[in-house]
């Protein structure tokens, strides 16, 4: 386990870490977008009025999944596997389900049903309020 972490800190071996995080993936907002990617959209906390945006340009916050490793490089690995193994699969589940309501298809696979529920439970706890939650922590007494 140490050689991998030594590993991290060989030069080079982190080169640019990822900085936009999208904690809504783009493959679930393209769904709700207009031809040219762009959604209707309210920043919430800033109680602004509604504008038309670019969905690259909603839903993310920078370095939101990236840490800081031992030798004091930017990692993303974390948003590396957030994007590979659940961002890059939703569309194709959004297709099943998309298929199943249509009534083209009469059943949705159990392999994308349990995707689901992964997917969900995964992205509950991919946002910035739940980062947030975690700074409030009552264990660190703030």
């Amino acid at each position: 386990m140490a050689g991998v972490r030594r590993s991290l800190c060989i030069k080079g071996y982190l080169m640019v870490a990822s900085a936009n995080h999208h904690y809504v993936p783009k493959a679930i907002l393209k769904n709700f977008a207009f031809s040219g990617g762009s959604v209707f959209y309210l920043e919430r906390k800033l109680r602004s009025s509604v504008q038309r945006r670019n969905i690259n340009s909603i839903f993310k916050k920078r370095h939101l999944n990236t840490y800081i490793s031992r030798c004091g490089k930017r990692d993303d690995r974390l948003e590396n596997f957030l994007s590979n193994e659940f961002d890059a699969k939703i569309g194709s589940v959004i297709d099943d389900v998309r298929r199943y309501i249509s009534g083209s298809d009469h059943s949705i696979e159990p392999i994308s049903k349990a995707f689901v529920v992964q997917f969900i439970y995964t992205h509950s706890k991919r946002t910035p309020e739940f980062y947030e939650t975690l700074r409030c922590s009552p264990i660190s007494g703030h």
